[in-house]
C-alpha cells in the first residue's frame, strides 16, 4: 500500500493545466474614444479585422482623405472604408496586430480586448511609446 501511495504522489504534484484562454469574439460597431470615427469590428478568418465606416458623433471636421498618410501615394485614398485594424491574432485574453492612425499616418503594434461591459480595450504602441484607448459600441 505504501508504494503505491509514492506512485500517486507525482501525479498529484503536478499542476492542472488550465486550457488556453482565447479572446472574446468582437463584432459590431464602435465609437473611437474621441468620438471621431465610427468603427466595425468582425473577425475575419483567423483574424480581426476593422474598418472605418465614417465619422463619429464628435465637432471634429472629419477628413475625406487619408492626407497624413506617411506614403504620399495614399493619401488620396478615402477614409471611410479604409482597414484600421490588420493581422491581428489571438493571443490569450485579446487580439495583437497592429492599427493604423490616420491622425499621423502610421502603424502601431497593438492589442484589442474585448470587455465584459461590451467596450473594446485598445492598446497601441510605437517604440516605448504607448496609448490606451476605450471604444464604445454605437447604438
Amino acid at each position: 500500500m505504501r508504494t503505491f501511495a509514492y506512485l500517486l504522489l507525482p501525479i498529484t504534484l503536478i499542476p492542472a493545466t488550465a486550457p488556453a484562454l482565447s479572446p472574446m469574439s468582437i463584432n459590431g460597431k464602435f465609437l473611437t474614444q474621441s468620438n471621431v470615427a465610427m468603427v466595425k469590428v468582425n473577425p475575419c478568418g483567423g483574424s480581426l479585422c476593422a474598418t472605418i465606416q465614417g465619422p463619429g458623433p464628435s465637432n471634429e471636421v472629419w477628413p475625406v482623405y487619408d492626407k497624413r498618410n506617411s506614403d504620399p501615394a495614399l493619401r488620396n485614398r478615402p477614409l471611410t472604408g479604409l482597414n484600421l485594424i490588420a493581422d491581428a491574432k489571438p493571443e490569450g485574453d485579446h487580439w495583437r496586430g497592429k492599427i493604423y492612425s490616420p491622425r499621423d499616418g502610421r502603424s502601431y503594434s497593438a492589442t484589442f480586448t474585448p470587455t465584459t461591459d461590451g467596450t473594446l480595450k485598445v492598446h497601441g504602441c510605437w517604440g516605448f511609446i504607448c496609448l490606451t484607448q476605450i471604444w464604445h459600441p454605437a447604438k
